[in-house]
C-alpha cells in the first residue's frame, strides 16, 4: 500500500501581530515559524491524507452471487488496509473499465478479499478468475480517518528530526477522537498525554475539512481527506540550567540553539487512524517544516539589528505605597518603564507584549504533572497604546501611551496569588520582556524582537497576607482638648472587665445626686449591665439597660428593692449624662440628659457607703449580662463631700479590672496636616495581629515609631526620629501575646499628660485577630544645630548648619519630592523567621520659625521677657525673680480672625458666681431689711423688689437663653454675675435693652475682683436712661445706715460712663457721656438698645458706645490707663468680668460676644537652653498643658483659672512665667511661640 500525508499549508500568527485569540490581521502571517522566544504562537497546518494500492500483475476472482471480489498480487503491500475498511477497486484490462465499492473481508498475504460490493462504475467483471497482465488496479481506502495522534517540536534548523523537547526531552504527545466528517469544519480538541506535561504550551485542536481528488488514474474521485490542525504553543526554551548569563547578555546566547545564525524551526510526527484504537488503521507521517527564524532575547529574529532600548525601569511596591527595586512577591509590585525607537517607529495604538517568567531548575522543568505555563508563571500579555488596562492572571493593570514616535511609556502590576507564590522561593530569578515591531509593517518585515526588560531576582520573605493590619493611624496635634474625651471602655461579655470605685458617700439628703456621664454602645441585650452597686442585702443594686441603643423602646431598670422601669423617650446613642437626685431622704428622681423622665425611685438605702463599680462585674451572671461601655465621668455630691471620678484625676485611683482607656471618638486626629517644628505630636493608632492558625505561630518581636522624610517618587526614606519599643519579654496567654505598656517619653510635661505617654494594650479578640491600641508621643523635631545622618545630599545646602542636612523637620517638607511622614515599622517572627510590615501615615507639612500656611505670611510675633511690672527685659532673665515670658501674634489687615463663640446665657444664670452691692435702702417699700458688711451681700444677705426677698443666689432673679439674659425683679442693689475664668486681654461687644419702660441701669463689668481682705471690687460699664446717678450718691454719709450709696432719680439724661465700686462707699465715676436726651425710659419707642464695646489690653481699656434715642445716633469712645489711678491699679493682671442690674424691670443683655480665642486658637510658650541635644529639655505652657514641677515655665497666677491666650481687638496675647528654680543661671536659653488655629490640620 502507498499511503500520502501532505502539508500542503502553513500559516504561523503570532500574539502581537494577531491578538490574544489570533483573530486579528489574519493576513498578517507567516508561513514557517517566525517570532522570538517566549512569544505566543498558533500553526495552522493543512494536511490532505490518502492511502491506496496500485496493481499492474494480479488475479481477480469475481463471484456476482457472493458479491465478493478476491484480488491476489503476491507483490502488493496492504498493510495499511484493515478488516472492516471502505474501499474502491478500480480496474481497466484494456478493453474496459469498472469500478466496485466493498468492505474489506481478509487481507492474507497477497490476497485481498472485499465483500458487499457493488459496481459503481461501467462494467461488472465476469465471474471467475480474471487475469491482469501489464493492466492497471487501484484499490483507494475510503474509511473516514476519526483520530489523530500528533507529536510536535522545535528543533535546530540543522537538527534531524526529533519529536522531543528540548526542555524536557520527552515527546508532546496530542491525541484527538471523533474527528466529525458529517460537519465538515467542527473541530475535535487534543487532549494532552502522558503523565509529563512541563513541556506543554497552549493546546491543539483538529477539524476534517473536505475531500479532495485522489490518485485513482482510472476514476479519479474527491476521496482525499483535507484536515486543518491548529496548534497554540510558546517559543521555549528561554532557559535551562546554566544559561543566567545568555540571558543577562554576558555571555553569547546557547550554543545549540540560538549561537550565531542558528535558530528554531516547527516540526511534527502525524499517525492518522481509522480506528483509534487500532494501531493497523495508522498512517504516519513526518513533517518538517520550512527552517525558523527565531531570535534569542535582544535580538530581531536570528541575528538582526534591534531598533529598541529600554530606560527607565522603576519599581514601585505598590501595596506599602514605597519604592522597590525588584519583584516583590507578597505585595503588589507595580513596573514603569519607557521604550525608545531609534528609527521613530512608535505610532499611536500600536500594540506591545509584556511578558513574565519565573527561571526555574532541571529539577522542576523536566517532569511536571502541570504544564510549562504553570511552572514557569510564564504569562504574556498584550494590548494597544492607550487601549486601556489589560488585566491577566498575574499581569494587571497594564497600560502604555504614547510620548513621541521615539518614546513608549508602559506601566503594568503583578500581583501574585496563594497559589502563584507557593512556586516562588525567595531570590529565585526571573525575567520580563517586551515584545515589539514595527506596526506599519507585517510579521515578515516588522523587525520584530523579544527584549528583556529586566533579568533579577524575587524578594519575597514569610509576610502572609492579612497577617498584620492597621486599621487606625492617626495624629493629634498638642495641646489638643483630649482630656475631655478620654475616658474607660469595658468590652460586652466580659465578667470581669470593670472598675470598682470603692465605698462611696451616702446619699441621703435632699439634693444629693449621683451623676454618670456615660456611652453604652453596639447592641445590647436583655437585663445588660452597665454600673451600680455591688455586695448590697436583698435585690443587688443594679443600673441595667435592655433594647438596643437606636431604639425609641430602650429602657432602663433599676434593682432596688423592686424593678422600676423607665422609658427614655428622647435618647440619642451618644454620650449620656444621667443623674439620680434625692428628693427627700427616701425617694430619688431621675433625670437622663436634663430632662425630667418622671419616675421616683424609692429605696436609696442602697445608695449608701457601698462599693459602686462600673463595668462588667460578675454578679452571678453569664457574660451575656454585661453590655459594652464607655465612662467619661462619675461624680457623687452630697451635703458632706463632693467626689468625681474621670481620666483628670486618674479615676481617683479606683482599682481598674481590664477599663482600657481610650478616646470615644477615634476621628479626632487627622491622615493628612499642618504642623509646626517644636510641636508636640500624639500618634494613635490601632492594629491587629492574626491568632495562630494553620500551624503559623506569629510573635510581634519590636514596633519602630518613625518620623520620616519620605521620597514620594522613589517611596524611599531616611529617619528623622525612630523610637523602638522592645516586645520580646511579652507574654503569651492562650497563644495570645498580651502586651500592657504604659510608659512616660520623658518629655518635661505631667507623667499623666497623654502626649507624654507610651502605651501598648491588647483592646480584644474577635476570633481571628488580637487587636492592640498605640498611643505614643513624640515632637517635629527643629535643632538644626544636630547633624541628621542619613539624610539625602539633594538637601546639601552649606549656608545651613550641617550643610543643610540636620534635624530640622521642615527642610525636607514639601521639598525635592519628600514629604514629612509617620511610619509604623512592625518587626514579627512568623515560625521563628523575621519579617516586617510598614504602614506610612499621610503627608503633613513641617512649618518652620516665623513662617505659616498663609502666602505671604499672615503673621508677625514678638517674643519678649518683662518683669512685675511690664518692663522690657530684652529677652534677659532675672535669677530668683519674678520673669514674665510674653508673645504677642499680630495678624496682617488681610488675615483677621473670625471668633466663633458668644456669651452663653444659660451658663451666667447658672454657673458664673453671683454677687450684690449696696447699702442699706429707705425708700418706701423698698426698704431692706439687713445692712451688708463692706457693701457687699453674702449668702444669705437679703434684697427685694418690695414684695419678696431674694438672696444673690436666688434663681428667680433671671430669665436666660444662650443669647440674652432678663432680670426678672426690681430689686434694690447692684446685683448680677461674674465669670469662672479671668481675663487680661479680651474683647466683648453686646447690647443693653429692656422690655420694661423704667429708667434704671444694666451695667458690664470690665474688671472683678475679691482683695485679701474678702472685699470686692469692681470696674463697670453702665448706661441708663435718666433713673440712676452713675456715681455715689452725694448724700451718702460714710457708715450711715439709713444714707444709701446709689442716688436714684425721677428722671435724668440718658447716659453712660466707666465707674469704680458703683454701689459701693469707695464708688467714683471714671469717665462718663451724657447725651441731650431725657424723660424716656428702657422699653419705650424712642430707645434703641445700647451697644457697647470694650477691649482690654493689659492695663488699657478701650471702651465705645453708640446709642440711638429718639432718632439722634450717640456715640462716644472712653479711654483709660487701669495702673493710673491707686484704686485701680488692684485690678492689674487677669480678671473676673460680668454682668449686673440696678433696679431695671426686664433689664438685660444680648447677643454679647466675648472673644475667647481657646476656642478656636491655642498657643504655646516654649522655652528650652541654646543648643539642647534632644528633645527633652524644652519646656512647654499653654491652656491645656499643665506645667511639671520641673519645667522652667508656668502660669503667671498659680491656681486661678485665667486665659493663657488672649484676644484685645489687634493681638494674640501669650504668657508664661519663668521658673527660675529650674533653670540654670548663666546658661543661654532660647524662647520660642506657637499660635494654632484649631483647624488648621484639617
Amino acid at each position: 500500500m502507498s499511503s500520502a500525508i501532505r502539508l500542503i499549508g502553513s500559516k504561523f500568527f503570532a500574539q502581537l501581530n494577531n491578538g490574544d485569540n489570533f483573530s486579528l490581521n489574519l493576513t498578517d502571517f507567516a508561513t514557517h515559524l517566525k517570532g522570538g522566544v517566549t512569544e505566543r504562537i498558533k500553526a495552522q497546518l493543512t494536511v490532505q491524507v490518502d492511502w491506496w494500492t496500485q496493481m499492474t500483475t494480479f488475479d481477480v476472482l469475481a463471484d456476482s452471487v457472493g458479491n465478493t471480489l478476491r484480488i491476489t498480487d503476491l507483490t502488493a503491500d496492504y498493510s495499511g488496509m484493515s478488516v472492516g475498511d471502505t474501499v474502491k477497486f478500480s480496474w481497466n484490462d484494456g478493453a474496459a473499465t469498472g469500478q466496485y465499492n466493498g468492505v474489506v473481508t481478509s487481507i492474507t498475504g497477497g490476497e485481498i478479499v472485499l465483500g458487499t460490493t457493488t459496481v459503481t462504475q461501467n462494467s461488472a467483471l465476469p465471474n471467475g478468475v480474471n487475469v491482469f497482465q501489464g493492466k492497471q488496479g487501484w484499490i483507494t481506502g475510503l474509511t473516514d480517518i476519526t483520530s489523530l495522534s500528533y507529536k510536535y517540536a522545535l528543533i535546530e534548523n540543522a537538527d534531524s528530526f526529533s519529536s522531543q523537547s528540548l526542555l524536557t526531552n520527552s515527546d508532546i504527545l496530542f491525541s484527538y477522537s471523533a474527528i466529525d466528517h458529517g460537519v465538515p469544519g467542527t473541530w475535535s480538541n487534543g487532549i494532552r498525554m502522558g503523565l509529563n506535561k512541563a513541556g506543554f504550551t497552549g493546546s491543539s485542536r483538529v477539524n476534517f475539512d473536505s475531500l479532495v481528488i485522489d490518485r485513482d488514474v482510472i476514476f479519479p474521485e474527491s476521496t482525499t481527506q483535507e484536515f486543518v490542525i491548529e496548534h497554540d504553543f510558546r517559543i521555549t526554551p528561554l532557559y535551562r540550567d546554566g544559561e543566567l548569563d545568555s540571558l543577562k547578555g554576558i555571555i553569547a546566547p546557547p550554543l545549540d540553539v540560538f549561537n550565531g545564525s542558528l535558530s528554531l524551526k516547527y516540526v511534527c510526527l502525524t499517525e492518522w487512524r481509522t480506528v483509534v484504537n487500532d494501531p493497523n488503521t495508522a498512517k504516519k507521517a513526518e513533517i518538517d517544516t520550512l527552517d525558523g527564524s527565531v531570535g534569542y532575547v535582544n535580538e530581531s529574529f536570528n541575528g538582526f539589528p534591534d531598533d529598541y532600548t529600554l530606560i527607565d525601569l522603576v519599581y514601585f511596591n505598590v501595596t506599602d505605597s514605597i519604592a522597590a527595586t525588584k519583584i516583590e512577591v507578597d505585595k503588589t509590585t507595580r513596573v514603569t518603564f519607557s521604550i525608545n525607537s531609534a528609527s521613530a517607529l512608535i505610532t499611536a495604538s500600536m500594540p506591545l507584549v509584556i511578558g513574565h517568567s519565573a527561571l526555574i531548575d532541571s529539577s522542576k522543568y523536566t517532569f511536571s504533572s502541570s504544564d510549562h505555563d504553570a511552572i514557569w508563571l510564564a504569562e504574556t500579555a498584550r494590548t494597544l497604546e492607550a487601549a486601556g488596562a489589560y488585566n491577566g492572571d498575574i499581569i494587571k493593570n497594564y497600560t502604555c501611551s504614547l510620548i513621541s514616535t521615539t518614546q513608549l511609556d508602559v506601566s503594568f502590576e503583578l500581583v501574585y496569588s496563594t497559589n502563584h507564590k507557593a512556586l516562588i522561593t525567595n531570590d529565585q530569578d526571573y525575567v520580563l520582556t517586551y515584545t515589539i515591531q514595527d506596526a506599519t509593517q507585517n510579521v515578515n518585515s516588522g523587525g520584530k524582537v523579544v527584549n528583556t526588560m529586566d533579568v533579577n531576582v524575587y524578594q519575597k520573605t514569610s509576610d502572609i497576607e492579612g497577617l498584620f493590619e492597621v486599621t487606625t493611624l492617626q495624629q493629634i496635634p498638642h495641646p489638643d482638648s483630649l482630656s475631655n474625651d478620654y475616658g474607660l471602655r469595658f468590652n460586652q461579655y466580659s465578667t470581669g472587665n470593670y472598675m470598682d470605685l470603692g465605698i462611696v458617700p451616702i446619699l441621703n439628703t435632699t439634693g444629693d445626686y449621683l451623676e454618670l456621664v456615660f456611652k453604652y454602645e453596639e447592641v445590647v441585650s436583655v437585663n445588660t449591665v452597665a454600673f451600680g452597686f455591688h455586695d448590697a442585702p436583698g435585690p443587688i443594686g443594679l443600673i441595667q439597660i435592655n433594647g438596643d441603643p437606636d431604639d425609641s423602646s430602650l429602657r432602663i431598670q433599676i434593682q432596688i428593692g423592686g424593678i422600676i422601669t423607665v422609658n427614655i423617650s428622647a435618647y440619642t446613642s451618644d454620650i449620656m449624662t444621667m443623674r439620680f437626685t434625692a428628693t427627700s431622704s427616701s425617694v430619688m428622681e431621675m433625670t437622663i440628659n436634663g430632662n425630667v423622665i418622671g419616675t421616683d425611685i424609692y429605696g436609696p438605702d442602697l445608695y449608701s457607703s457601698l462599693p459602686f463599680y462600673i463595668g462588667g462585674r460578675n454578679f452571678n451572671g453569664s457574660p451575656a449580662n454585661y453590655t459594652k461601655t464607655f465612662f467619661r465621668s462619675i461624680e457623687f455630691n452630697t451635703a458632706e463631700s463632693h467626689v468625681i471620678f474621670n481620666d483628670a484625676n486618674n479615676w481617683g485611683n479606683a482599682i481598674n479590672h481590664g477599663g482600657i482607656r481610650e478616646t470615644l471618638d477615634h476621628t479626632i486626629g487627622y491622615t493628612n496636616g499642618k504642623m509646626f517644628i517644636e510641636d508636640g505630636q500624639l500618634c494613635q493608632s490601632i492594629f491587629r495581629v492574626k491568632n495562630k492558625h494553620d500551624n503559623i505561630d506569629v510573635n510581634l518581636d519590636s514596633l519602630d515609631i518613625k518620623l520620616v522624610a519620605f521620597n514620594t517618587v522613589t517611596n524611599s526614606w531616611f529617619d528623622i526620629r525612630s523610637l523602638n519599643v522592645d516586645l520580646s519579654s511579652q507574654v503569651l496567654v492562650n497563644d495570645v501575646q498580651n502586651i500592657n505598656l504604659n510608659s512616660t517619653r520623658g518629655y518635661i510635661l505631667e507623667d499623666s499628660d497623654i502626649f507624654n505617654s507610651l502605651e501598648l494594650v491588647n483592646i480584644g479578640n474577635d476570633g481571628v485577630y488580637e487587636s492592640y491600641q498605640l498611643t505614643v508621643g513624640y515632637k517635629i523635631a527643629w535643632q538644626d544645630w544636630l547633624e541628621l545622618i542619613g539624610a539625602d545630599t539633594v538637601f546639601y545646602n552649606p549656608q545651613k548648619d550641617h550643610d543643610g542636612l540636620n534635624n530640622n523637620s521642615s527642610s525636607y517638607s514639601f521639598t525635592n519630592d519628600y514629604r514629612v511622614r509617620v511610619l509604623i515599622s512592625a518587626n514579627l517572627s512568623v515560625n521563628g523567621i523575621a519579617t516586617n510590615y510598614v504602614v506610612s501615615s499621610g503627608d503633613f507639612q513641617a512649618y518652620n520659625y516665623s513662617t505659616d500656611d498663609l502666602t505671604p505670611d499672615g503673621y508677625i510675633c514678638d517674643i519678649s521677657t518683662h518683669d512685675a511690672l511690664g518692663t522690657p527685659l530684652q529677652g534677659n532673665i532675672i535669677s530668683n525673680r519674678y520673669t514674665e515670658l510674653r508673645a504677642i501674634f499680630t495678624p496682617d489687615a488681610s488675615n483677621q480672625p473670625v471668633f466663633s463663640v458668644n456669651v452663653d446665657f444659660t451658663e451666667v444664670a447658672t454657673l458664673w458666681n453671683k454677687f450684690a452691692h449696696g447699702n442699706k435702702f429707705t425708700i418706701g417699700s423698698f426698704s431692706r431689711l439687713d445692712n451688708w458688711i463692706d457693701q457687699q451681700a453674702d449668702d444669705i444677705d437679703t434684697f427685694t423688689d418690695g414684695v419678696t426677698q431674694f438672696t444673690k443666689g436666688s434663681a428667680s432673679l433671671y430669665t436666660s437663653t444662650a443669647s440674652s439674659i432678663l432680670a426678672n425683679q426690681n430689686c434694690n442693689a447692684v446685683y448680677g454675675a461674674y465669670s469662672l475664668k479671668q481675663y487680661e486681654y479680651y474683647q466683648l461687644s453686646g447690647k443693653m435693652f429692656s422690655n420694661d419702660t423704667d429708667n434704671d441701669a444694666m451695667s458690664f463689668n470690665i474688671a472683678f475682683l475679691t482683695d485679701s481682705l474678702g472685699v470686692e471690687h469692681v470696674i463697670s460699664l453702665i448706661a441708663t436712661t435718666g433713673g440712676v446717678l452713675l456715681d455715689l450718691n452725694p448724700a451718702y454719709t460714710p457708715g450711715s445706715t439709713t444714707t444709701n450709696t446709689i442716688q436714684t432719680v425721677a428722671s435724668g439724661f440718658c447716659r453712660w460712663a466707666l465707674v469704680y465700686d458703683m454701689g459701693k462707699d469707695g464708688c467714683f465715676q471714671i469717665d462718663e457721656f451724657v447725651t441731650a436726651e431725657s424723660g424716656f425710659g428702657w422699653g419705650s419707642a424712642q430707645v434703641g438698645d445700647f451697644a457697647f464695646d470694650v477691649i482690654r489690653q493689659g492695663n488699657d481699656l478701650t471702651v465705645t458706645g453708640d446709642w440711638i434715642i429718639d432718632g439722634t445716633a450717640y456715640n462716644n469712645v472712653m479711654n483709660f490707663d487701669i495702673s493710673s489711678n491707686t484704686e485701680t491699679e488692684k485690678f492689674i493682671g487677669a480678671q473676673h468680668i460680668g454682668f449686673s442690674f440696678i433696679s431695671q424691670t426686664n433689664g438685660g443683655f444680648k447677643d454679647v460676644i466675648l472673644v475667647d480665642p481657646s476656642v478656636d486658637y491655642y498657643g504655646i510658650l516654649r522655652m528650652e537652653p541654646v543648643d539642647s541635644p534632644s528633645d527633652f529639655g524644652i519646656s512647654e505652657l499653654s491652656t491645656l498643658i499643665t506645667a511639671p514641677t520641673n519645667s522652667a515655665l508656668k502660669q503667671i497666677t498659680p491656681g486661678l483659672n485665667r486665659s493663657f491666650i488672649s484676644w484685645d481687638g489687634t493681638s494674640f496675647f501669650l504668657q508664661g512665667l519663668i521658673n527660675t528654680n529650674n533653670i540654670n543661671i548663666g546658661s543661654a536659653y532660647k524662647f520660642s511661640a506657637l499660635l494654632r488655629s484649631r483647624d488648621l490640620e484639617v
